[in-house]
């Protein structure tokens, strides 16, 4: 038991910060290393380690247009905010990084966001826990492999893919897999911890259009998606909101497919061939 909820607390930003700098490492490195290795291949893997992740960094460079965004400018007053689709068509939950906690453009004022659903343990039944059974495999998440959707209606401008797919509790080595987009008025959006991106950068998307969906890579210790958001021009960062408007209306037709027979949302197979 001590195990789930150290694992649950992670996952909703309430232990250790789930997600970190979108680059970065923690104070104190990665979690996952190798053990056992004598000197000399111990030497070569740091080495291979170290090329690989200097590829990785180049990588997410580019898809930000060939630097890291600066720090945000936060400025003074009420927060800005910005008010997008929901990220997935199931329920969810996210944990918003606050003032101070996180400073570059794209992680403050972020957000991490997983997915939530029923679990059972033993005879109860529990709607705001994030995965089965202990949590401990990627595959016990709800969100693993739940379809990720666009922000707004805008152009993707950079991707990024960190192939190592993290363990749950394990921080992983930086950048995270990334997807930014650009909006007409200049706003800038970046999902990060995404996996199978479905969109390249030069794209156009519609809001609600799957482009990715939840993976657990770079600094993350569970499945789950970080939301970033600022201005291009000024850097400001943006508090995320997500339309609860259309949210309800996804929630409606969840039910509504639920409730109806599998015959009338299955085509029979039958009717393929003709």
């Amino acid at each position: 038991m001590k195990t789930r909820v150290l694992v649950l607390l992670t996952a909703l930003g309430l232990g250790a910060c789930a997600t970190g700098s979108l680059a970065q490492p923690p104070v104190g490195g990665v979690d996952a290393q190798p053990k056992g290795d004598d000197a000399e291949q111990k030497e070569q893997r740091q080495q291979s380690a170290e090329e690989a992740a200097a590829a990785r960094l180049e990588a997410a460079k580019k898809a930000f247009g060939g630097e890291f965004p600066p720090m945000a400018q936060l400025g003074e007053g009420p927060l800005k905010q910005i008010n997008i689709h929901p990220l997935f068509d199931e329920s969810y939950a996210c944990t918003p990084h606050p003032v101070g906690q996180l400073g570059m453009a794209g992680d403050a004022l972020g957000t991490d966001c997983v997915v939530l659903g029923p679990t059972r343990v033993g005879e109860r039944l529990f709607f705001v826990i994030p995965f089965r059974n202990d949590g401990l495999t990627n595959e016990d998440w709800l969100g693993w492999g739940e379809p990720v959707l666009a922000p707004f209606d805008g152009e993707v401008i950079g991707v990024s893919v960190n192939p190592i797919i993290n363990d749950p509790g394990l921080l992983g080595p930086p950048p995270a897999s990334l997807i930014i987009f650009r909006r007409a008025d200049g706003v800038r959006l970046v999902y990060a911890h995404i996996a199978e991106p479905k969109v390249v950068a030069g794209d156009r998307v519609k809001a609600g259009q799957p482009i990715a969906v939840v993976g657990n890579n770079g600094v993350s210790r569970g499945p789950h998606i970080h939301i970033g958001a600022w201005e291009e021009d000024t850097l400001v960062p943006l508090e995320i909101r997500h339309d609860l408007r259309v949210m309800g209306e996804l929630a409606k037709a969840r039910r509504e497919r639920q409730r109806r027979p599998q015959s009338q949302s299955v085509p029979a197979a039958a009717n393929d061939d003709k």
